[in-house]
């Protein structure tokens, strides 16, 4: 199953400890090397990057920027 979400940059696996619902800003811990990231979730609010749904609907894309250290 595919995870949606910020991922961890040097290892490509999802970040942990985000939470439900997703917030737009926060920090997650990548789940091999236990480092803290820092993400913001931006939605795209010019309509460039419109994607589609698994129902038809045209919804507008996000673009997730992930930061920190490690």
């Amino acid at each position: 199953m595919k995870k949606y979400g910020p991922v961890c940059p040097n290892h490509g696996c999802p970040l942990d400890g985000i939470g439900f619902p997703m917030p737009k800003k926060g920090t997650g811990i990548c789940q091999i090397s236990g480092v803290p990231f820092d993400y913001v979730i931006e939605v795209d609010e010019d309509d460039t990057q419109m994607k589609v749904d698994k129902f038809g609907n045209k919804i507008k894309g996000e673009k997730i920027t992930v930061t920190g250290n490690d």
